[in-house]
């Protein structure tokens, strides 16, 4: 059950007004999951986890693509796109400036927009 996988077995009566920010982040990955989804879109999954949460679901993120799911991922936690992402790309303005693997993204950028943005961090 994705409940326990997030550690909500005990709040699966709860309502929303009950759950702290975080748990209602975990709540919501735990019911994409749920819907046994090929590709998951997310926006800073992570934004509301302590620290020990934000390795927990990264594992399981991890375990979904491992089993053949996608996960696209926006996000400004550059530790944790580093350790997630086998693709990293950097827009701006809608636009694809720079993709690659993220030791070659983030660590030899070639655009001085990219450049800046990385030295802002």
């Amino acid at each position: 059950m994705e409940l326990e996988k997030f550690g909500l077995s005990g709040r699966a009566r709860s309502m929303p007004y009950q759950l702290s920010g975080g748990v209602r982040q975990r709540v919501v990955l735990a019911r994409a999951l749920a819907l046994r989804p090929q590709i998951l879109l997310l926006d800073e999954v992570t934004s509301a986890l302590d620290p020990e949460w934000t390795d927990r679901v990264r594992q399981i993120l991890l375990d979904f693509a491992a089993d053949g799911g996608a996960v696209v991922s926006v996000s400004h936690r550059l530790n944790l796109v580093r350790r997630m992402s086998d693709c990293v790309m950097y827009l701006n303005d809608g636009q694809v400036i720079e993709e690659g693997p993220p030791r070659s993204v983030l660590d030899s950028p070639r655009d001085p927009r990219l450049q800046r943005f990385l030295e802002n961090v």
